[in-house]
């Protein structure tokens, strides 16, 4: 969770082999869509946002390829806009 500009979790964070499963089943179908997606155009940009934050400017921006989301410890960072490009 994003608080005071910082994202603490991400550093301590360890998480129970279920709780990474269950995370990488909803990253590998992203990934598949980020796939055929990139096969038509340059790059796709995500952004993490809660409802009602849309309209906020993000706090960082990250370049990543799909298989950046593939990993088992990738971790989406809410207020994030991600570059996602194709490639290794």
């Amino acid at each position: 969770m994003y608080q005071s500009g910082d994202w603490p979790e991400i550093e301590f964070r360890d998480p129970e082999p279920g709780d990474a499963a269950d995370e990488q089943q909803n990253h590998d179908p992203l990934a598949r869509l980020l796939e055929e997606l990139l096969a038509s155009c340059e790059k796709v940009e995500l952004y993490g946002c809660w409802n009602g934050e849309l309209a906020e400017s993000g706090v960082r921006e990250e370049h990543v390829v799909v298989d950046d989301i593939r990993a088992a410890d990738f971790v989406f960072r809410e207020r994030c806009k991600y570059i996602v490009k194709g490639g290794v």
